[in-house]
């Protein structure tokens, strides 16, 4: 059994054609938890039609934004399935692609995987990376991170388009798209609340990686990801601001050099 769990928040643009993708890729026992964020929009509405006289669904409304990370917790309080996703709600993918997943992460025995993850240009996006310290923090700073693997995220290029095309073990995949085994929650936890937006998926991979479990992004599974529409230009500073102090909080939980 599968359960997926899709935190929203002001996703309406693009929740109709993520909700027909799970759609594609669930049978009868599995689960989907849809935690919204207080959305200002029509997105609970557009849930609501989606998930009319549709059992697998379950659709959890907060009178408030309780970030990203709390958001998911109530998502893993509920799930039962072995095999327990994160996914985006402004992501698209074919029918198959989740049970690609499973089978590619019992293989590797992963305890978490991500996959390749495109944007509208079908240009792969940096869904994993190194983990943040000191050193990656330098290279991030004078933009050499932007050229070579050596930041939180690789960025695609020359130099790196090759990594995006393989299955590899990494220190963090993003959770836009993540998959999670249930035992690695069981023996690590769940998310960290004190991250309200950001590093919390970096965090938790760190945690399981600590705990003994695999981490794996898998080049040779592919979705769309049309990346942060939940944020209007307008708030890119409210974005910086949630960066920051995730980093900030990061560095200091993990003493990184």
């Amino acid at each position: 059994m599968k359960s997926i769990i899709i935190v929203t928040y002001n996703s309406a643009f693009y929740i109709d054609s993520c909700l027909a993708s799970i759609g594609k890729n669930i049978s009868s026992p599995d689960q989907v938890f849809l935690i919204d964020n207080n959305s200002a929009d029509d997105t609970v509405k557009r849930i609501n039609e989606f998930i009319k006289n549709k059992n697998n669904f379950k659709l959890i409304v907060q009178k408030n934004n309780l970030g990203f990370a709390k958001a998911v917790n109530i998502g893993f309080e509920m799930s039962q399935g072995d095999d327990i996703f994160l996914i985006n709600p402004d992501t698209k993918f074919e029918a198959g692609i989740l049970d690609a997943a499973i089978s590619l992460a019992n293989q590797k025995s992963a305890g978490i995987c991500g996959v390749k993850q495109i944007n509208e240009m079908r240009r792969p996006l940096g869904s994993f990376g190194k983990y943040p310290s000191m050193i990656s923090n330098f290279f991030e700073t004078i933009q050499l991170a932007k050229i070579f693997p050596l930041g939180l995220y690789v960025r695609y290029n020359f130099f790196t388009k090759k990594l995006f095309f393989s299955n590899r073990q990494v220190d963090w995949v993003g959770g836009g798209f993540m998959l999670i085994k249930k035992e690695v929650i069981e023996k690590i936890g769940k998310m960290d609340e004190n991250f309200f937006m950001y590093l919390e998926d970096v965090d938790f991979c760190q945690r399981a990686k600590k705990a003994g479990f695999a981490v794996w992004f898998f080049g040779s599974i592919e979705i769309w990801h049309y990346g942060g529409k939940s944020f209007s230009k307008k708030n890119s500073l409210e974005q910086k601001k949630y960066n920051r102090e995730s980093l900030k909080y990061f560095m200091q939980k993990h003493k990184t050099l």
